[in-house]
């Protein structure tokens, strides 16, 4: 299984570099345009091997995390407690893949316009959205047993996205979202996730001293990504909005 995790592995990278690729095609070309619509489809097609390898790693070391690991020469009161982070680290791909699907899904979703509420997103996003729900307590607990405030923000999240479905199906029919923002917003979290598992896990595979110079700087994979994408997102709702009203 160790082998299989390697080459898990080496696929999700080569597919996390080409998504970013693929997202900066799409965030820097004219939107509605060829090149956009195509980086697009492209860029859909990556995050899903992302998430698809993404959510089989996080399977491994959940199940048999002994198993994807060489504990050769690890004294045996440590190997508890490292099984019990790699299956923390687990459950954070499994929120950050869910997160992920969850976007992806609404921003394609939402251009399907003329559409009811429920064809418009229909079961596959009542199912993506109560499983946020349903994680977001998982996870609460799970920060809290093993102390990681990162599982704990991130079963804020899964709540706060879980939400949007009931808050999206109490809309008026009449009143349909603007498609554009929307579908914007959604795809640039996906970004935000990409960047943040890059920054996080990815680069420092690659760098291992990347954030060892000082405490501070391992703030940067989970704030800069975040705090970037929540400022770029509320500038195009505002610059579309402005251009429907005009």
């Amino acid at each position: 299984m160790q082998t299989a995790h390697s080459v898990l592995l080496s696929i999700h990278a080569a597919a996390g570099l080409a998504s970013l690729a693929l997202f900066w095609t799409c965030a820097l070309t004219r939107k509605g345009g060829t090149v956009h619509r195509r980086a697009g489809w492209m860029y859909v097609c990556i995050m899903s091997v992302v998430v698809a390898t993404a959510l089989m790693m996080a399977s491994m070391l959940c199940l048999d995390p002994m198993a994807t690991r060489d504990f050769r020469g690890v004294p045996a009161d440590e190997i508890a407690a490292l099984v019990r982070r790699l299956r923390g680290v687990a459950a954070f791909f499994f929120a950050l893949s869910l997160l992920t699907v969850t976007a992806g899904w609404n921003g394609l979703r939402v251009l399907q316009s003329g559409k009811s509420w429920w064809k418009r997103n229909g079961w596959v996003s009542w199912v993506l959205h109560v499983s946020n729900l349903l994680a977001a307590p998982v996870l609460a607990l799970l920060g809290w047993r093993d102390q990681e405030p990162l599982l704990m923000i991130f079963s804020v999240f899964c709540l706060l996205t879980g939400a949007g479905v009931i808050t999206s199906q109490r809309r008026s029919a009449a009143v349909q979202p603007d498609r554009i923002p929307v579908h914007l917003a959604s795809m640039m979290a996906t970004g935000i996730a990409a960047h943040t598992a890059f920054l996080a896990v990815g680069a420092v595979r690659w760098f291992p001293n990347l954030y060892s110079y000082s405490p501070a700087l391992y703030v940067i994979p989970w704030v800069i990504p975040a705090a970037t994408g929540t400022v770029a997102i509320a500038v195009l709702k505002r610059f579309y909005r402005k251009g429907i009203e005009q």
